[in-house]
């Protein structure tokens, strides 16, 4: 699926490294990649495993890519909170977001997001690590395995999902995603009960 918004337009977020943790080792500093570790399973103890780490995908920003900067493009310390871009001048890198993606086991064409999430916000970096993950994989289909209610508005409204808002629209995303070969494998309860919000909403006005 198109994802609706488009990349940030600031060039260093652009040069950011999008890769697997287990192919970042020749950039990523230790002390980075535990501190990102210590916060991740912190905050998410019952969502992660220790081996899932190696495999999720990450969006690095490095102090080198500022020597590159044309006039007027924004740096690090513009685009960052004070907080963050100490945190940034400790280690001249940062972690900005992280991705766990898994692959259908019915279609080969299908990856499934299992969890998205940023560590700065205000950056649109969600869709950066979208669009960099199927500029890679141009012919698979990236969509959520699960929409869950806290996100629900993002997948929604801004990436294009409420553009199915019609009264077949069941029949309209299986026709998109064909649904059918993967029912077992997907989640989109959540999904499917704010679209018939909005139709009921349509009814009555």
């Amino acid at each position: 699926m198109k994802h609706r918004n488009e990349m940030s337009n600031e060039w260093i977020i652009k040069d950011a490294h999008f890769l697997k943790v287990k192919h970042l080792y020749y950039g990523l500093k230790n002390e980075v990649l535990i501190d990102f570790i210590t916060t991740l399973f912190a905050d998410n103890i019952y969502r992660f495993r220790l081996h899932d780490i190696s495999n999720l995908y990450m969006l690095v920003g490095f102090k080198g890519s500022e020597h590159y900067l044309r006039p007027g493009e924004k740096s690090f310390a513009e685009l960052l909170s004070k907080e963050d871009y100490a945190t940034f001048q400790k280690h001249d890198q940062m972690i900005l977001g992280y991705m766990m993606v898994s692959k259908s086991k019915k279609r080969q064409d299908i990856h499934f997001i299992d969890y998205i999430d940023t560590m700065v916000p205000k950056l649109n970096l969600a869709n950066v690590m979208l669009e960099k993950y199927q500029e890679r994989k141009p012919d698979v289909q990236l969509i959520p395995r699960e929409f869950i209610h806290s996100s629900i508005d993002y997948w929604y409204l801004k990436q294009g999902y409420d553009l199915f808002c019609e009264e077949k629209y069941k029949q309209a995303l299986n026709e998109a995603f064909y649904l059918d070969d993967i029912q077992d494998e997907i989640k989109w309860g959540v999904l499917y009960e704010r679209i018939e919000k909005d139709l009921a909403s349509q009814d009555d006005s």
